[in-house]
């Protein structure tokens, strides 16, 4: 062993070393402290890992670009936006969570409000149309309905997947009742029946954004059809009766809107719940 090696191992030379070691950790830590990496996430769409920069100040400010990309918004021309400026840039009704302990900032959006949730559910909705048990899901529903001459008819019902049941109280033709099954992916069979008039048979095929809807009503024994396309949250629909054109546009969220030309006259319906479909007149009698 050589002269510079038993220096290099000797307590003397050991604590030298250490020493070292210890000042350039102190030297790095401000600089990690000062690149904290974090997780953004955007709730049901994915998660991105950012390196944030704390300023002399001590303030925590995050790069713009990979937020961006993640919520599908642009949060202005700075290369670098405050975890404080961060909310105001989202907008009031989406809310933000910060969690220092974690190092995770949670973005959730239930109003849908930006580009990124929108694009998420409708990509799910459009995928799941052709399977109709998966897009509107399993729950009850709830609706009222109204004309221009004030005639009002209620609805609830309770929808499992593959088979729903509604009751319904008109004004005009007093108690109906219905049920609908989906044998197949895509294809809905309903029977509505009570009130004043005879049953009313249908179906309904779905596929991606369109739908075609076919009904038999045994009162008049009239043949019915109707075509409808989804265009974001929007969808709009015409129907063909022996007689008349009906036309319909629904604004679906979680209160869902639909105002319809039924036979020369406006109606409006006010849906909650999982109902079976936007492409449905809002009929009274």
């Amino acid at each position: 062993m050589g002269p510079n090696e038993s220096a290099f191992c000797s307590p003397a030379g050991l604590a030298v070393c250490l020493a070292t070691a210890a000042v350039v950790l102190a030297a790095a830590a401000p600089c990690v402290a000062q690149r904290p990496i974090l997780e953004v996430r955007l709730s049901g769409v994915g998660t991105v890992l950012v390196e944030g920069r704390l300023t002399a100040a001590g303030t925590l400010e995050l790069p713009v670009a990979p937020i961006e990309e993640l919520i599908g918004k642009s949060l202005g021309a700075l290369p670098f936006l405050p975890l404080s400026a961060l909310q105001g840039a989202l907008g009031e009704q989406v809310r933000m969570e910060y969690d220092p302990r974690r190092a995770l900032i949670v973005i959730d959006d239930p109003l849908r409000l930006l580009p990124a949730v929108r694009a998420r559910d409708e990509r799910s909705e459009a995928g799941a149309r052709a399977t109709p048990a998966i897009v509107y899901g399993r729950g009850p529903f709830s609706s009222i309905t109204a004309d221009e001459d004030g005639e009002r008819l209620l609805e609830a019902g309770w929808n499992f997947g593959r088979l729903a049941v509604n009751v319904a109280r008109s004004t005009v033709s007093g108690d109906q009742w219905g049920v609908a099954v989906q044998p197949v992916a895509g294809t809905w069979l309903t029977y509505q029946d009570g009130g004043r008039g005879r049953p009313t048979y249908a179906i309904r095929w779905a596929r991606g954004r369109t739908f075609v809807h076919t009904s038999y009503a045994s009162a008049d024994e009239s043949l019915r059809a109707q075509l409808g396309t989804s265009v974001g949250p929007l969808t709009m629909f015409v129907q063909r009766e022996p007689r008349d054109w009906n036309a319909a546009v629904t604004l679906r969220g979680p209160m869902q809107v639909t105002i319809a030309r039924v036979r020369e006259r406006l109606a409006a319906r006010i849906s909650i719940g999982r109902n079976l479909s936007p492409f449905s007149l809002p009929r009274v009698r």
